[in-house]
């Protein structure tokens, strides 16, 4: 999966998430609602069986891992897993691009702002895989263009070109997880990322979140603070969903080209 969204706002749920955290009135940042271009990128972790290929052996199967031993993984099935074909997932040209210098290459062509970024710590892990055992086209430098480009500022100076934002590293919904759960989908999401991005300390981590599928609810505010975190993505149109004569403005009522479904006039 590579999808590229171009217009998100940023912070979150209006400015409720700043607010909460600092302790302020949630009037106080109600006119910071900012704007970026945002790309997504994941893929998952596809057979989580014990890995037995080459000698790290006390960890689940990457993406190199699966191909090469599944054809010894039928379990008498008559399917050899994991059923997916990821040669074939992986080998796609525009994601093997994405997944490594894809971004920097397009953002050395963007005049002014920049992007977002989230890259799931399964999809890191998969890609870090495959390039260590020189497969399917990537490479020992496969994250050199995103190291670059996280450097890179936009806004003069003030914002990073290409912020490298949080995520669940298994493109889990933190909004159901238990909050243990959840911190610990962020802990290892940042030793994915700490190896995969050179980030450091957590004072040189992205400071906002994309809450995946852009499921978000109050509950997650604590865990995202303690991990650093002070912003986080939402879709426009959940914005535009807020507005008191959204169905006077939408279609099929109106005429601002606003596709989403309307909000239930029950609630």
């Amino acid at each position: 999966m590579n999808t590229a969204r171009r217009f998100l706002s940023l912070p979150l749920w209006g400015a409720a998430f700043l607010a909460l955290i600092a302790g302020q009135p949630l009037n106080a940042h109600s006119a910071e609602v900012r704007v970026s271009r945002f790309w997504h990128n994941h893929q998952p972790i596809y057979w989580p069986e014990w890995n037995g290929n080459g000698s790290q052996t006390e960890r689940v199967q990457f993406a190199w891992d699966s191909i090469v031993l599944k054809d010894g993984q039928g379990y008498d099935s008559g399917s050899k897993h994991p059923e997916n074909d990821l040669g074939a997932i992986f080998g796609v040209d525009d994601r093997k691009k994405a997944y490594q210098d894809g971004p920097r290459n397009s953002l050395a062509m963007v005049n002014s702002g920049g992007y977002a970024m989230s890259y799931s710590g399964s999809l890191m892990n998969n890609v870090q895989n495959l390039a260590a055992n020189g497969q399917l086209g990537y490479g020992s430098g496969w994250w050199s263009g995103n190291r670059e480009a996280r450097t890179w500022t936009a806004g003069g100076g003030s914002s990073p070109k290409l912020d490298l934002v949080g995520f669940t590293y298994h493109h889990s919904l933190g909004s159901v997880l238990p909050k243990e759960v959840f911190r610990k989908e962020l802990q290892i999401f940042h030793e994915a990322a700490y190896k995969a991005w050179n980030t450091g300390s957590v004072t040189n981590r992205s400071k906002g979140f994309f809450p995946t599928e852009m499921a978000f609810s109050e509950t997650m505010i604590d865990v995202l603070a303690d991990e650093g975190y002070q912003w986080a993505i939402v879709a426009s149109h959940h914005l535009s969903r807020t507005s008191p004569n959204y169905n006077d403005k939408a279609n099929p009522e109106g005429s601002y080209n606003v596709f989403s479904s309307p909000p239930n006039k029950a609630d």
